[in-house]
This record gives structure tokens, sequence and C-alpha cells, in this order.
């Protein structure tokens, strides 16, 4: 199957049969350019504040760009507020939903950890907990949208908090 492209000025070759789709990571990448009040300084200090490499944030910014949740100006991304929000309320559950796993030690996330746990009672439940070496709350895990994500929320009270 042949695509036409209308515009061959933005035609790449090598795209014509590729869709681009978000990743789970892409996500946790908008929201901490979302709460990240610190100026943009490169890809290499960002994905290491994110604990990734500098490849997979580079992609997930071009990814979140193509999706139109972030603009890239002169290398310096900003979070698009508006189609972010949209996303986050209409689509992210069906793009990337929970997955859960057994019992185990880790990091409280969801309603248990603040600021929803001031907010949500906790029932008798076990909790929702990010799977984490060294973790010290035991409860239900919730897998995280990438394996390292807990480490740079750790890091980052403000990612961590959304």
């Amino acid at each position: 199957m042949r695509i036409q492209v209308a515009n061959m000025s933005t035609y790449r070759r090598g795209q014509e049969d590729r869709q681009w789709a978000l990743k789970p990571q892409d996500l946790a990448v908008a929201l901490k350019l979302l709460v990240d009040d610190s100026e943009w300084v490169s890809y290499k200090h960002f994905a290491s504040e994110m604990h990734m490499s500098q490849f997979e944030a580079h992609a997930a910014m071009k990814r979140l760009a193509h999706a139109g949740l972030v603009l890239i100006d002169d290398g310096s991304p900003t979070i698009i507020r508006t189609a972010l929000k949209s996303f986050l309320l209409h689509g992210e559950q069906y793009a990337f939903p929970a997955v859960f796993g057994e019992i185990a030690n880790g990091m409280k996330t969801s309603y248990a950890a603040k600021p929803l746990s001031d907010e949500i009672l906790a029932g008798t439940d076990p909790i929702p907990v990010w799977p984490m070496e060294g973790g010290k709350d035991r409860g239900v895990v919730i897998l995280p949208l990438y394996a390292k994500l807990p480490l740079a929320a750790k890091e980052d009270s403000n990612l961590y908090r959304v």
C-alpha cells in the first residue's frame, strides 16, 4: 500500500509507513515537564533526572511533539497544557491502563501517597505501591509507567505528587 504525502517538504524517507504512538514513559516525561520549575538545561540533564538514557528522553520528546502535547522551540520543550489536560482527562486511562501485580514492598502510589492520602480514606485493602528495592511500604503492586520512574519520583517531590 502506498501512502500519498500531501506536502513533500515534510516527508522523510522511511516514515511513510510509520504510525507514531506514545509509550508509557512519554507520559512520565510530559508530567515532569509540567511540574519542573527549573529552566531547560539539556537532554542529558533531563534524562539523568528521569533515570533514562538520553536517547529515550529525546525519543519521548519527539513522540510528545508529534502527538501535539509538547512544542519544541530551539531544542527547548514546552508542555502544551490544554492538550495534556485533555489527554489526562480523556485518554490516558485507555492508552496506559493500570497493571496490577502481587503483594510486595515498594513506594506508596495512587491514593496511598500524598496529596491524595489526605483526601481519600484507605480501607482495609492493601495499599497500592510501586515495586521498589528497599521499599518501606507493603501493598499491591501497580507497575509504574517505566521501571525507573519510582527512582525519579523519589528524587523529585513534584513529579511524585503528580
